[in-house]
């Protein structure tokens, strides 16, 4: 009597503990679902990229869905059972949606290397091919987890009724199918840490005034993410290990993290979604210098910003020459500027304050009023 009571009270522990954070991925879901239809316009690649961003997030809530409902089936059968059983039919069902969900996982590490090889494709290169190797051996374990399982629903039981080898390997798989997304997900966020890391001044004193950038936010919060589902990796894969009356540690802590799983990816695109297409150079908050030739900056310094003539300023402007020059068809005048020079000057004016085009040969160098300049 006492273990159908510990066995009710470790399904119903499971249950309250997946609702919260399965809770948290129904309330994610409408947001990251409008915001990638949002911004399925434009180009081909751009639809496309956003049908795949919508069907990974409607796959893992699929998935997080069928697991949460063959587990509150399974609670209550060991409730209204007197033995504290599920049945057959329903332990089967929940068995196999706990061995799909893990799918979960693949799709979490995918959209998190995803994002590195968009983010930071231009560096280490070799760990991120080493990272796109574990994620593939990750996957190959979770579908042979579900490919043993189904084995074992399926065919015939021995005839001792003992399944414990298949169900060792079974232990082998989900065990090596967390370490290979433990180490995809370090290397992954290690990347983006590093680069944001290198950035740091730049982000800190963007923080200290309030003014940090889209692109900031985002990696960071991608890094923040990172370190928090490895934590929970690392944590549910001891637990793996830790016996209780029910069975391990793990059997909850696994459960919960198929959800984990899911909020994450989904976060993740929500993210990508709202800040839209960035890369590792958008973390500087520096602002790029903008060149243009000597005879159009001095000409807009002349104009814009002086009161005194074009040719006392001119003349102050470094790299100004001051030997004799055609102006205005007349030889060899050295305080005029050449005819070409003006004629740029008075172009640069006239698209930055939209005014029409004045003909210079009207106005003598020596002419120029300050009302004609602007201050």
């Amino acid at each position: 009597m006492i273990s159908v009571a510990i066995s009710r009270l470790g399904v119903v522990i499971k249950i309250v503990c997946e609702s919260l954070v399965y809770g948290l991925f129904i309330a994610l879901i409408p947001l990251s679902t409008a915001l990638v239809v949002k911004q399925a316009h434009g180009r081909e690649w751009k639809r496309r990229t956003c049908v795949i961003m919508l069907a990974v997030i409607w796959t893992t809530f699929c998935l997080s869905t069928s697991l949460w409902i063959s587990t509150f089936a399974a609670v209550v059968a060991k409730i209204r059972s007197p033995f504290g059983s599920a049945g057959t039919t329903i332990s089967n069902i929940y068995e196999m949606t706990n061995a799909l969900g893990r799918l979960n996982f693949a799709f979490a590490d995918a959209v998190l290397l995803w994002r590195v090889w968009v983010l930071c494709h231009h560096a280490q290169r070799g760990l991120l091919m080493v990272a796109t190797g574990t994620l593939a051996i990750s996957t190959v374990s979770v579908i042979a987890t579900a490919g043993v399982r189904l084995a074992i629903i399926v065919l015939p039981a021995p005839d001792d009724g003992n399944n414990n080898h298949l169900t060792t390997l079974i232990n082998v798989f989900q065990v090596a199918t967390l370490v290979l997304s433990f180490s995809t997900n370090v290397m992954s966020t290690s990347i983006v840490g590093y680069h944001a890391l290198k950035n740091w001044q730049d982000i800190y004193r963007s923080y200290l005034r309030r003014q940090t950038n889209k692109s900031q936010r985002v990696v960071v919060l991608i890094v923040e993410s990172g370190i928090f589902y490895t934590i929970y990796v690392v944590i549910s894969l001891v637990c793996t290990f830790i016996r209780v009356p029910t069975g391990t540690l793990g059997d909850i802590t696994n459960k919960v993290l198929v959800h984990i799983a899911g909020v994450y990816s989904t976060f993740i695109i929500t993210m990508v979604s709202i800040q839209g297409s960035i890369s590792i150079s958008a973390l500087s908050n520096r602002q790029p210098q903008i060149s243009t030739s000597n005879e159009a900056s001095r000409g807009v310094q002349t104009l814009v910003f002086a009161r005194q003539s074009t040719l006392e300023r001119s003349a102050q402007s470094p790299g100004y020459d001051r030997s004799p020059t055609m102006s205005h068809g007349r030889p060899g005048t050295p305080d005029s500027m050449s005819t070409r020079s003006n004629r740029s000057s008075w172009k640069v004016l006239t698209e930055l304050v939209k005014v029409p085009p004045i003909k210079t040969g009207d106005i003598e160098p020596n002419e120029v009023k300050p009302e004609m300049c602007i201050v």
